[in-house]
């Protein structure tokens, strides 16, 4: 990657890495410790609403001040975001909120 941020051990939303690769890199890191003598535990997080609750302000700092990105764009892209819900043909009020991100959005 150019800007070399990612950590090599991320899986996800990178061209080449699925979640197979992530279950291979996991079994044989933990197969390594376990021929060493190591006890090994497994702890598994299900974050597939992580988005959902991702704080914009504080995405919009971390890509500010530890990335140091021009962050005026995303900024401007998730500035009065409006949530609601339709079911049946119907939608319930409408909401601001300062939390998540537009699901399928590539930042």
């Amino acid at each position: 990657m150019e800007n070399n941020i990612l950590n090599n051990s991320q899986f996800g939303f990178r061209a080449k890495h699925s979640t197979s690769h992530a279950h291979v890199a996991l079994t044989d890191y933990l197969y390594e410790e376990i021929d060493t003598g190591k006890i090994c535990i497994l702890v598994s997080l299900d974050l597939s609403k992580a988005f959902d609750k991702v704080h914009r302000q504080i995405l919009v700092y971390k890509m500010k001040y530890w990335y140091n990105m021009d962050t005026s764009w995303v900024e401007d892209f998730l500035n009065s975001r409006k949530q609601y819900v339709q079911h049946n043909d119907e939608t319930s009020a409408t909401g601001e909120t300062d939390l998540g991100v537009p699901q399928g959005a590539i930042l």
